[in-house]
């Protein structure tokens, strides 16, 4: 439960917003790449790095030499364990790009999960580095959760913003996600989950102040999701 990418933002429509609603960094999807993961060192430290030739190589096509972005490195530090009886867990990520006659682009992500006695509390934060792009943002989420026997409520909320790109006039996007979660354990590898969640997308344009000043677009609304998940 909680707020990475939210569920909310795949059942409401955007106004065409490029804020970003996910503070994961891997712009590199699933293609093909080289990936190491590490051995968690200690019992708590583990490390992973990737090597992505071209974002416009599945499916077996080859690196492109025109490629928007290429030769995309990225890696993550994970630290996880107790310190006086709080459950602590961190990670630290980071990407560089090539991009084909445009800016390079560069991301970073944190994270930090604290959990005692069946609360947790965590949040994390995302920055997408891509100057004069629509999607050159951040965004950061919150959210705090408690569980104890089969019964688990969660509330998290989450703010992206997008920086706009170049010659859009000065267009400003935002998306806020706020989501309160519940769920329940019915038997091993059955569980019922339902959440209430709030949207709400905008769009900020300046335009010239003798045509009548800023133009904007906002869409908000609410969504409630109930779900069986099934783990085998």
């Amino acid at each position: 439960m909680g707020i990475d990418v939210s569920n909310a933002t795949y059942w409401f429509t955007n106004t065409g917003s490029s804020a970003p609603t996910s503070i994961d960094v891997s712009q590199s999807g699933d293609n093909e790449k080289i990936t190491y993961i590490s051995p968690k060192l200690g019992g708590m430290l583990q490390a992973g790095v990737s090597y992505t030739p071209s974002t416009d190589a599945e499916d077996g096509k080859g690196p492109s030499a025109t490629t928007s972005t290429h030769n995309v490195v990225e890696g993550t530090v994970l630290l996880t364990t107790d310190l006086a009886g709080v459950g602590i867990r961190t990670s630290v990520s980071a990407l560089h790009g090539s991009n084909q006659g445009a800016n390079n682009m560069n991301a970073y992500s944190a994270g930090l999960s604290l959990s005692y006695a069946g609360f947790t509390l965590g949040g994390g934060w995302g920055r997408n580095q891509n100057k004069g792009a629509a999607t050159d943002g951040s965004a950061y989420n919150l959210g705090l959760a408690y569980a104890t026997g089969p019964y688990g409520v969660s509330f998290g909320f989450h703010n992206g913003t997008a920086n706009g790109a170049n010659g859009d006039a000065g267009r400003e996007d935002g998306v806020l996600v706020s989501e309160l979660a519940m769920s329940y354990k019915v038997s091993d590898g059955v569980d019922f989950k339902s959440g209430v969640s709030y949207v709400q997308f905008e769009q900020d344009t300046e335009t010239n102040p003798l045509n009548g000043g800023g133009a904007g677009y906002e869409n908000d609304g609410w969504i409630w999701i109930n779900g069986i998940y099934l783990s085998f």
